[in-house]
């Protein structure tokens, strides 16, 4: 394990920008060969399968993550997909812009669900959210607001 001032960052941005026509597990192995520089293939194997697996993306490897013009994988798994390539980093902190954004309610507490799972493994997982529902706000530990520049923990707000 790395001490903390060597802790891996992986930033994961709110588009989801994949090659339409390579599958799941091929795009997490470029993921890892271009973030990790392992040369080892087995070693790239062992991060994409421990990454399909805590992303529950393993039923799926297989599947082309496909576009508009060629069906592939839901808008749910292409977010997941799209976590799962700041994950193979296997990075202490996760940094998410809008992890959420154009999700509708029950694919955003799938991401937000499994946001809570990589925070309660070690990551720190640090977000932008708008405007998120009543049940997964309470999922965070502690939120910062830009509007009146206060810190929520837990069920109750504190100036910081």
């Amino acid at each position: 394990m790395w001490p903390i001032y060597h802790a891996p960052c992986s930033y994961i941005a709110s588009t989801d920008c994949h090659h339409s026509l390579l599958t799941v597990r091929e795009t997490l192995e470029y993921a890892a060969q271009l973030r990790l520089r392992l040369s080892d293939v087995q070693a790239v194997q062992a991060v994409v399968n421990r990454t399909l697996l805590l992303l529950d993306l393993d039923k799926m490897a297989d599947c082309t993550v496909g576009c508009d013009e060629h069906p592939g994988i839901s808008k749910g798994h292409m977010r997941r997909l799209t976590i799962g390539c700041g994950l193979v980093q296997e990075a202490s902190l996760l940094l998410l812009d809008q992890p959420t954004c154009a999700l509708d309610a029950y694919l955003s507490k799938s991401v937000v669900d499994l946001l809570r799972t990589l925070a309660d493994t070690g990551r720190t997982v640090l977000c932008t959210i708008h405007a998120p529902s009543q049940e997964n706000f309470f999922k965070f530990d502690k939120v910062y607001t830009w509007l009146h520049l206060m810190t929520c923990n837990s069920n109750m707000m504190e100036m910081p």
